[in-house]
C-alpha cells in the first residue's frame, strides 16, 4: 500500500487517512482470503455447465461480499446490485422467501441492464416456484427484449410456464416455441 496514494485517495474523499489505509487493509485482506469483486458471473458459469456444487459455493461467496456492501451501503448504484446480486444467489440456492424481499428491493434502485435482467428472471423464477404465475410473467417480459439471447430465452421459458400453469396453452406454445435446449 503506498501511503501517499492512500493520503491522496482519502482526501479525495473526504475521509480520514487512517480509516482509508484501514478500509484498503481489509480489503486486500478479503482478496487474499479470496473474495473478489463477485457479482455472481462465476456462478452463473458453474451453473451453464452443470457444476450445482461449485455454483454454491459461488453463490456463498456472492453473497458474503453483497452483506459486506450492503454493511456500508443501503441506497444507489452500489446497494442495488449488491441486493440483487444476494437475491439472485439466494434464489440460486432454493431460499426464495429470502430472495424475494431482496430483488424487489434491488429493483427498485438504479442499477445497470445486466444486473436488472439478473434480478428480474431470479424474481420471476421465485414467483412461478411461489405460485404467483401472473407474477412472474410480469417480472420477467422486459427481458424478453433485451439484447443477451440467452437471458431472453430463460425469460420466454419463465413466461412459457407461467402461461401453461394458468392453463393458457396456445400463449404457453408460443412463449415456448423456437427455444434453443435448456434456457
Amino acid at each position: 500500500v503506498c501511503a501517499p496514494v492512500v493520503a491522496r485517495e482519502a482526501k479525495a474523499q473526504g475521509k480520514p487517512v487512517a480509516a482509508h489505509h484501514a478500509h484498503l487493509l481489509v480489503h486486500g485482506l478479503l482478496h487474499l482470503a479470496g473474495l473478489d469483486h463477485e457479482r455472481g458471473d462465476e456462478a452463473r458459469r458453474m451453473e451453464a455447465a452443470n457444476r450445482r456444487f461449485e455454483a454454491n459455493d459461488y453463490w456463498g461467496r456472492a453473497t458474503v461480499k453483497a452483506d459486506s456492501v450492503l454493511a456500508r451501503k443501503t441506497t444507489g448504484p452500489e446497494a442495488g446490485t449488491a441486493l440483487a446480486v444476494k437475491g439472485e444467489a439466494q434464489a440460486a440456492l432454493g431460499q426464495c422467501a429470502d430472495a424475494t424481499p431482496s430483488l424487489l428491493r434491488a429493483l427498485a434502485q438504479p442499477i445497470d441492464l445486466e444486473e436488472r435482467e439478473y434480478a428480474q428472471l431470479a424474481l420471476g423464477r421465485c414467483q412461478l416456484q411461489q405460485g404467483e404465475y401472473d407474477r412472474a410473467a410480469e417480472s420477467v417480459r422486459p427481458v424478453t427484449e433485451g439484447k443477451d439471447r440467452t437471458r431472453r430465452e430463460q425469460a420466454r421459458f419463465i413466461m412459457g410456464s407461467a402461461e401453461r400453469r394458468m392453463g393458457r396453452d396456445s400463449s404457453a406454445f408460443e412463449m415456448l416455441a423456437g427455444l434453443r435446449g435448456k434456457p
